[in-house]
């Protein structure tokens, strides 16, 4: 969530009752930084404990960790987010920290589709918003899923055409402007921009103002190319980035907008005093990058905007509404739903005993909108270091004297909805965890910058400032403490420490690095990623390390060590009396500019406010004294501490602030009009705001009362206590003069007779060294002696060792030459035998055969039809034969350089070798070959040798053994060439395209445009609900079900070849499958995913929707089970392409946000048995076809809403390329698809429940020009 705090700054006083100005802004007094130094000199030096926790984050480790936890998206709510989450939890197991997972259930949202178009007075669509993220070559994770959906948490689906009106920041003064410009907001869509107030309000404010529809866009001013260069080439905002994030009013109530979990039993009503649908707006909300909002910025009428609405755009700003020949559709559909959300709690257990335990929690957020490596991210990494720390500790002995709570919390990003609903769980109620908290530190953002920033409760200032004076700067590596200005802000909302400072009274801190005064440049969106931020925010990591450092040695200061046993609480009161006196002031500044003539009546909470400082002094005064007498007052320590800890509560309001019960805290809340920023005394600044007098002058009374009843508590406490410990002073005072004077004789007579000793030993131990000195020089000398023997010895011993060894190697080397010598003179002679054998049989075979039966096919060049019958593998199984029937014609013309002539001649070979009519040679061996480049291609006019090339081949020739070889190599070329010919001019000898409609069969011939139908020849036990796949003359039916109620579903396949003309049944694959995809790769047919029978989901280990993988292979007759798919689907695609296996599109129910369409592609390698991802395609496809042409792999049809729409996978594997329309898509879906003479050609039919002949039609794709054409053709029904 965003960070903006900027409204109320607290500057540390150097000594006295100095206060702020407080105008609205962040506001400092002039001594802040030195007294911040002047505090961190003061603070207590490091024990060892904080020394060693100290040394222990380091750099690497917090990148490592980032590194994993951004690796994937952890969007709330998702698979993502629970693998995080067990992630944080067993990392604080491993540091032996008590840890478990927390879920809550919360209301969530996730985006379905989105559109937002430029259309003229006809409907037609001028200009649309890409509404996706670039994917950048720089940053590898900017290609994923989510960067297709931009979406606002908790925005209402609707569809609404509108004029724009241009709004600014979306601030009630911004709406009130337009309205004072002549610019009407009611039935518009308002066109706003990010910055000012949080975007709920935003949409809050358009609301009230009467708009249908909301968009908000990130303005270059803000974060994009006007503050420097974007990402990859800078920090700052790209193009296309798109700000996500939740638009749910929080400065209303913050937490589930349901409160599904119901906390104690209360309902949302009850805690918050609002309903559902007055927390979340009933307008849909778009965001868009600045990208997308040029175009509708630049097509607004109206008068040119004031400065004050006019941002970094190279247009001209207007008001608007938009030219009357234009309007524009905004369509939202989002999905809501009720789903678990997971905190970790980890938990180091105090010594201190249940009572008297004041627990310190730490925070932060861990689910992000899409990777989140800033925001929150670079706050997870450094909690583990913390946990590091502190586990270091733990294994050394130390112990915490309170309790410590590691906190990871989920649902941040939709409004605060894990710590929230943690905090309401455990925070009322007798005995309840969070009643005795002493403080709550928070960090979110940890690193976007250099700066080091900080908002919290003023009590804790001083604390702060000791730290910062232990951690060194990274650029500098002097202390933090003077590179901090000393302004704590006021804390508002926009964070976990919301629920706990604001509804619980606890004491809270909240630390960052930020770049200065603008926001990180790509908040909220994809490129938030490990790359950003190794690249951009903190390269080194080092930031990380300090942040770690500060907010851990916060922790150890405020939960204490056992060993130095119970001390008075690290908080400065008197700091606190001063802020509110700074309030108060605020409060009084914002009157005059209000209304100077009203007057209220201060005076009885600044009466308080001086009672608060005069005791806010004396607590001090009391904790310096029970410090001085440390554990043995601990009776004492424990009063004051429980008093002291528990101050911050005295604030809280029971009855919550005006019109908002659920804030509780009377000096502090979010503002009602900016939600992240803070607003001190509210219900008085909010009510002159209002102009409510009577409610302004009825809350200091108010908070004087909180004030003033409270502190009189504690003055009267320090005040008796002060009494009874002069008298004790005095008396410990004459003890120890007493117990002085005695210590100071025994010290006189030890140092005597020490010095006496002393003396006496060094006489002795002179003497004794001199002896051993002597007695040591010559044993030196004898050792020398020995050494230089010792490495004459050693030089003479390697260079003989050395000589052994290299005439061993050259006698191996020889002996291995000599035995490959035997071994090559052995195999020639036994090949050269074989040749010879192999010549006189092939001469003498050749003599036999009838080399001239194929003269005649040469001769006549009339039509020709040519059988040969050849047997199965093994050629003994006379019921399985296979035949091949060529026609010729004669007077064709010549082939185009496309036709594969490799196949026919491959196909001649192989029929007159197996039949026994040409002999065994090099021929036939090197015709095998050329099998596996040919069969690649499915059809034979696809392939891509020529005749002509093949003619100009020498290496077929010259591997020919002989003149018959030779002859025989050329009678094939030319008979090829013919059969060739005449297989051009009659395509329909090619096999044609199998459609499976029901129970009957087609098949369809794209040239010359004929559908045939085949008659109810499907299996009965395949009728519906089926799957074909095709190759070439085969033809393959598998699966398919019957029944809606209850669906039956089948494992059956069966085989038909067209040359048999009858099926043959399969053996039955594994699993029973309906609506799955097949398809042919190498010979054997791949099977993917589908839906399971209804019976068979209930069964142990069986699933609804399969993602599993089987093959079939032809020569075994077997099934076997392939990897699983990395996504179930049903209603995909299966197409065989580059030698892979590509599923795309379909119906999943691992989809984020519920089952539906998918737009992903997977991709299988039979050679690595692996799965892949690849680049979606560019719109969700379900019940659509695909085809591979020219090397490049087509989706055809099966969209949302372009029924016909094609898109192409780029030849690099990377992108999908869209095609150009043919304008039927609104009307015709896509039956089939496949290649012919290089181009895309799709049968379609008109959108109906029934499949009707004379509404079904051929269309052609040329890829070469990229045009469209309808195709003539004829159907044919017997």
């Amino acid at each position: 969530m965003p960070r903006f705090l900027i409204v109320v700054a607290l500057t540390l006083p150097v000594s006295g009752r100095g206060h702020c100005t407080l105008d609205g802004k962040a506001s400092h007094h002039d001594l802040g930084t030195e007294a911040v130094q002047a505090m961190s000199k003061s603070a207590a030096q490091p024990s060892w404990q904080e020394s060693l926790f100290l040394s222990i984050p380091s750099n690497s480790s917090a990148r490592a960790s980032l590194e994993y936890i951004t690796s994937k998206p952890h969007v709330a709510g998702t698979v993502g987010d629970l693998h995080m989450a067990e992630y944080v939890r067993d990392s604080f197991r491993r540091e032996g920290i008590t840890a478990e997972l927390d879920p809550q259930k919360v209301l969530l949202t996730y985006p379905i589709r989105s559109a937002l178009q430029l259309v003229d007075s006809t409907g037609r669509v001028v200009s649309a918003a890409k509404l996706a993220e670039d994917v950048l070559q720089e940053d590898n994770t900017s290609d994923t899923w989510w960067r297709n959906h931009t979406f606002n948490a908790f925005s209402p689906s609707g569809d609404v055409t509108a004029p724009v009106v241009y709004a600014n920041f979306g601030l009630p003064e911004d709406f009130a402007a337009l309205k004072a410009a002549g610019v009407d907001v009611r039935g518009t869509i308002a066109l706003m921009r990010y910055g000012k107030c949080f975007r709920g309000l935003k949409a809050m404010n358009a609301q009230k103002a009467g708009a249908l529809a909301a968009a908000i866009y990130s303005d270059p001013e803000q974060d994009g190319y006007a503050q420097g260069s974007v990402y990859p080439y800078g920090p700052w905002r790209p193009e296309s980035s798109v700000q996500r994030g939740s638009i749910q009013f929080i400065s209303l109530c913050a937490g589930d907008p349901t409160r599904a979990y119901a906390p104690h039993g209360k309902s949302v009503e009850e805690l918050c005093g609002y309903s559902r649908e007055e927390l979340i707006p009933q307008i849909p909300v778009l965001p868009i990058s600045y990208g997308d909002a040029a175009i509708f910025l630049d097509s607004l009428g109206g008068k040119e905007a004031p400065a004050s609405f006019k941002g970094a755009l190279n247009i001209t700003y207007r008001t608007g509404p938009t030219q009357m020949q234009y309007k524009v559709r905004m369509q939202v559909d989002n999905h809501f739903q009720s789903s678990p959300v997971w905190n970790v709690v980890g938990k180091i257990p105090g010594t201190l005993p249940a009572d008297l335990d004041q627990p310190v929690l730490l925070g932060n957020h861990r689910d992000a909108w899409v990777y989140g490596a800033a925001d929150p991210n670079s706050g997870t990494a450094q909690l583990l270091e913390v946990a590091k720390g502190l586990g270091e500790l733990l294994r050394r002995g130390w112990r915490p004297l309170r309790s410590i709570y590691l906190c990871s919390w989920s649902g941040e990003e939709y409004g605060l909805l894990g710590s929230t609903a943690w905090g309401e769980v455990n925070g009322d109620g007798p005995g309840a965890l969070l009643k005795r908290a002493l403080a709550y530190l928070n960090v979110d953002v940890g690193v976007s910058g250099a700066h080091f920033r900080a908002a919290g409760t003023p009590s804790l200032a001083q604390l702060l400032s000791g730290v910062l004076g232990q951690v060194h700067h990274p650029a500098s590596q002097k202390p933090l403490s003077e590179h901090w200005s000393g302004r704590l802000y006021s804390l508002g909302s926009g964070s976990d420490y919301t629920v706990f400072i604001d509804r619980l009274g606890i004491p809270s801190l909240d630390m960052s690095f930020t770049p200065g005064e603008a926001h990180y440049g790509v908040y909220h969106s994809v490129y938030d990623s490990f790359n950003w931020m190794a690249t951009e925010g903190d390269p080194n990591f080092t930031y990380h390390v300090a942040m770690s450092q500060v907010w851990g040695l916060t922790a150890l200061r405020l939960a204490g060590s056992d060993d130095r046993g119970n001390l008075p609480l690290p908080l400065n009161l008197s700091i606190q009396a001063q802020a509110i006196s700074s309030y108060i002031a605020e409060a009084k500044q914002t009157l005059n500019h209000t209304t100077p003539e009203r007057v209220l009546r201060f005076e009885p909470l600044e009466q308080a406010t001086a009672a608060f400082l005069q005791a806010a002094d004396k607590s001090s005064e009391e904790a310096d004294r029970l410090r001085k007498l440390g554990p043995p007052a601990f009776d004492e320590i424990v009063a004051f501490n429980n008093k002291i800890g528990l101050l911050e509560r005295s604030f809280l309001m029971e009855s919550g602030l005006p019109g908002r019960k659920w804030f509780r805290h009377c000096l502090q809340a979010p503002g009602l009009y900016t939600g992240y920023a803070a607003k001190t005394l509210p219900g008085i600044t909010e009510a002159i705001s209002a102009k409510d007098w009577q409610l302004a002058q009825a809350f200091p009374e108010a908070a004087e009362s909180l004030v003033a009843g409270e502190l009189a508590q504690i003055y009267q406490l320090v005040k008796a206590k002060s009494d009874r410990m002069s008298q004790k002073e005095a008396e410990l005072h004459r003890s120890e003069c007493v117990v002085a004077e005695a210590v100071v004789a025994a010290k006189v007579h030890l140092r005597e007779e020490l010095d006496e000793l002393l003396r006496s030993s060094q006489r002795e131990l002179r003497k004794e060294a001199s002896v051993q000195r002597r007695r040591l020089e010559e044993l030196f000398q004898k050792a020398q002696e020995e050494f230089r023997k010792a490495v004459e010895w050693r030089r003479e011993a390697r260079t003989l060792k050395g000589t052994v060894n290299n005439e061993i190697e050259t006698r191996e080397k020889l002996q291995k030459k000599v035995q490959e010598l035997l071994r090559r003179e052995k195999a020639l002679k036994q090949q050269h035998e074989l040749e010879r054998k192999r010549w006189a049989e092939e001469k003498e075979q050749l003599q036999k055969q009838a080399l001239p039966l194929w003269l005649p096919l040469l001769a006549d060049l009339g039509p020709v039809a040519v059988a040969v019958a050849v047997r199965g593998e093994g050629g003994s199984s006379p019921e399985s034969p296979r035949a091949m029937a060529v026609s010729v014609r004669h007077g064709v013309p010549e082939l185009s350089d496309s036709f594969d002539l490799q196949m026919t001649l491959l196909a001649l070979c192989k029929c007159l070798h197996e039949s026994g009519q040409v002999p065994a040679s090099r021929l036939a061996i090197e015709l095998h070959k050329v099998r596996f480049s040919t069969m690649k291609q499915l059809h034979p006019i696809n392939a891509e040798c020529s005749f002509q090339r093949a003619m100009r081949s020498e290496r077929i020739l010259t591997q020919c053994v002989g003149y018959a070889d030779r002859f025989l190599a050329i009678e094939l070329f030319n008979t090829c060439k013919v059969l060739a010919k005449g297989l051009r001019s009659n395509p329909q000898l090619l096999p044609g395209v199998h459609l499976a409609l029901g129970p009957q069969m087609w098949e369809w011939h794209p040239q010359p445009g004929t559908l045939r139908l085949l008659g109810d020849c499907i299996p009965r036990t395949q009728t519906f609900r089926s799957t074909l796949a095709q190759q070439r003359d085969v033809v393959v039916i598998s699966g398919g079900g019957f029944g809606s109620a209850v669906r039956r579903v089948t494992k059956s396949a069966s085989l038909l070849m067209k040359t048999g003309g009858s099926w043959e049944n399969l053996p039955p694959m594994v699993k029973k499958r309906e609506f799955h995809a097949a398809a042919f790769l190498n010979g054997k047919l791949y099977v993917c995913g589908g839906l399971n029978d209804d019976l068979e989901q209930e069964k142990a280990g069986e699933e609804a929707v399969h993602g599993s993988v089987e093959c079939f292979d032809p020569r075994t007759k077997t099934w076997r089970q392939l990897p699983r798919m990395p996504v179930r689907r049903h209603h995909h695609e299966c197409t065989s392409h580059r030698g892979c296996i590509f599923v795309s599109g379909g119906i999943s129910p691992d989809r984020p946000g519920g089952e539906g369409p998918l737009a992903t592609v997977e991709c299988y390698d039979p050679s690595k048995q692996r799965w892949s991802q690849m680049p979606a395609m560019s719109t969700e496809r379900k019940g659509h076809t695909a085809a591979s042409v020219n090397g490049k792999l087509f989706a055809c049809g099966g969209g949302s809403a372009p029924a016909c729409l094609i898109e192409h996978l780029d030849d690099s594997l990377r992108f999908w390329v869209p095609g150009p329309r043919n304008g039927t898509e609104a009307v015709q879906t896509c039956l089939a698809s496949t290649g012919y003479q290089g181009q895309l050609y799709i049968l379609t039919h008109e959108v109906a429940p029934t499949i009707l002949p004379d509404q079904i039609f051929l269309q052609r794709f040329n890829l070469m020009t990229g045009e469209w054409k309808v195709m003539p053709l004829e159907v044919f029904i017997q």
